[in-house]
């Protein structure tokens, strides 16, 4: 220990080592970057298992959101919303368009709510309005989508792997393969 200036100085060296003092060895390297991989390789499932859970998520709020503003036109105009007979047949694009301008006074317009982000079609032309979620047909009278137990709202493809989510009277929603059978 040499005292400089009142303090004390240690030098530390490395057993073991020849030559220069300075650096690593490769073998410590690729140890490293063996270690790093590995960290990795463990980690990378572990955030496409949390990114898929998020798009689920955020495509249950998007039925939510929906589910509400349905709910809303049904207790300002009490009737559920009619599409008029030659609606049925409109072009996709025209059907959804039809649907997110009913509900848009009710927060439910808007593509980015229409559109689950596990539904990998994206479309490029950006006049064409699409959506992921079906809307239930009923007939004009007030009650009538609450008297039956049926969706209000289905996905229209099994997205996440275990089912299409669909949305009941109450707001809840589950997933099914088979929505109208055994719940």
């Amino acid at each position: 220990m040499d005292r400089v200036r009142g303090h004390a100085s240690f030098e530390f060296r490395r057993r073991g080592s020849i030559g220069n003092d300075k650096g690593l060895t490769v073998l410590e390297l690729f140890i490293a970057v063996f270690i790093v991989g590995l960290l990795a390789g463990l980690l990378f499932p572990a955030f496409n298992s949390i990114k898929r859970h998020a798009e689920k998520v955020k495509c249950m709020a998007n039925l939510r959101h929906i589910h509400a503003a349905l709910e809303g036109h049904l207790n300002d105009k009490n009737y559920w919303p009619q599409m008029p007979i030659e609606a049925f047949s409109f072009e996709e694009s025209d059907y959804f368009k039809w649907w997110m301008v009913t509900l848009e006074p009710y927060g439910g317009g808007g593509m980015d709510v229409w559109l689950c982000p596990s539904d990998k079609i994206r479309y490029d032309e950006p006049e064409r309005v699409f959506g992921s979620y079906i809307p239930t047909s009923f007939d004009a009278h007030r009650y009538t989508p609450v008297r039956w137990n049926q969706p209000w709202l289905m996905e229209r493809g099994d997205f996440h792997g275990k089912g299409a989510h669909l949305i009941m009277p109450d707001g809840s929603i589950f997933s099914s393969t088979n929505p109208f059978g055994e719940r």
